[in-house]
């Protein structure tokens, strides 16, 4: 049995990816283990938008069905728990936005499908992929470079 620390309804990353049972000896996690974490805290992290008030159907749907945690480099993901009500690191001084953030974007948004955006700089693409689930087009376009020639 493993040991469950809570902490806003979730499980601290850190602890259960060590896998720290009750008689303290260390097990290795499955991928199945982990991805059963990552689905009680996506659901968490839903719930608590849901608190926040963000209550279109459609976000929710969104927000529930992308796995944020892939869109975080692993390397920062024992130290940043990818569904927490905050942003986090995914390399060269970038962040990914508060899931809030990105629900509460979407929604004042106000689209409709067949909407056309136009995301400059996303980033990871956490947000676009948001956006794509609700059948919005996406263009991404990355940050250029190169410098201008003289």
């Amino acid at each position: 049995m493993f040991w469950k620390l809570a902490w806003s309804g979730r499980l601290l990353g850190a602890l259960v990816l060590m896998g720290v049972t009750g008689c303290g000896r260390r097990t290795m996690m499955t991928d199945e283990m982990i991805a059963a974490m990552y689905d009680e805290h996506r659901e968490a992290m839903v719930d608590e938008l849901r608190h926040y008030g963000i209550d279109a159907p459609h976000i929710l749907e969104a927000m529930g069905n992308v796995k944020r945690h892939l869109y975080v480099p692993a390397s920062h993901r024992r130290s940043h728990d990818p569904y927490g009500d905050h942003p986090c690191p995914i390399g060269h001084g970038q962040t990914i936005s508060q899931p809030y953030i990105v629900a509460y974007m979407t929604e004042k948004m106000d689209l409709v499908p067949g909407d056309k955006v136009l995301e400059i700089g996303t980033g990871s693409g956490y947000q676009a992929a948001i956006l794509l689930l609700r059948a919005y087009t996406s263009t991404r376009w990355s940050l250029l470079t190169a410098s201008t020639p003289s």
